[in-house]
């Protein structure tokens, strides 16, 4: 092999690495593009409603009813799931529940100040005294909105699988909500006044903890106490009961 042609293998070398290169840019610049879109702020001026809850409550399969009208089994999702244009006026995202997965919710209320709506959907059928995961994720999902100035949406606590049984009424589920949040609210300010007066540190530790007090004012947590209006209403995503589910994402527009 000649010098020259030596010279042109690395030539044509560099260039392959060279246009690799740039496609693999393109890629992922895309993908990251998607992301933003699906996960990030939403650009256009349609009202956005937020469906989130505990896994197994029904949010995918109300998801689906909503889109196109048909029910599928309850499953964990596990990635956000958007729909641009449900009856060509609002937006609708809804969000996995697994506890790995919140911080999806919480980075897109952070993101978006503007929200409709919160439609927090949960199973009629768990035994109220075991509710503490669920009242948890709901007070996650409060400190954000309550603490974001002119955002306060009105939340709709869904009882799903209203069919059954076992369920329970949405007078007493809101109730028990409220019970095992106002129990949260102490452990958490007791803990976040325990790490403030260790680290003497008042960053976002000391914002949640004034956070939490406006939350329990009059001594305990009631919904009451939010800004916006707090209403527990039965259905079925099984059955396709969720007309009034959808009326109350009307009286929001």
């Amino acid at each position: 092999m000649t010098m020259l042609d030596l010279n042109n293998a690395i030539l044509v070398s560099l260039l392959v690495i060279a246009l690799t290169t740039l496609l693999l840019f393109v890629s992922l610049r895309k993908a990251t593009t998607s992301a933003a879109g699906k996960e990030g702020i939403i650009s256009n001026k349609k009202p956005i409603f937020v469906i989130a809850g505990p896994s197994n409550s029904g949010k995918t399969s109300l998801f689906t009813l909503l889109s196109n009208n048909k029910q599928r089994p309850t499953v964990t999702s596990l990635d956000v799931s958007k729909l641009e244009n449900l009856d060509n006026r609002i937006n609708v995202i809804e969000f996995p529940g697994h506890f790995k997965l919140r911080y999806k919710l919480i980075d897109f209320l952070k993101k978006n100040p503007k929200i409709a709506g919160v439609i927090y959907v949960v199973d009629s059928t768990v035994d109220p005294k075991e509710l503490t995961k669920t009242a948890e994720f709901l007070l996650d999902v409060l400190l954000i909105t309550e603490s974001k100035k002119n955002m306060e949406p009105n939340i709709l606590i869904a009882c799903n699988k209203s069919e059954s049984f076992s369920s329970r009424p949405p007078l007493r589920i809101k109730e028990a909500l409220e019970t095992e949040i106002s129990k949260i609210i102490v452990r958490k300010k007791k803990s976040i006044g325990d790490v403030n007066i260790i680290t003497q540190d008042g960053t976002d530790e000391s914002n949640e903890l004034e956070m939490l007090k406006e939350l329990s004012s009059s001594g305990k947590f009631s919904f009451n106490l939010l800004e916006g209006s707090v209403d527990a209403i039965s259905g079925s995503v099984l059955k396709k009961d969720i007309v009034k589910w959808q009326e109350w994402i009307e009286e929001q527009l």
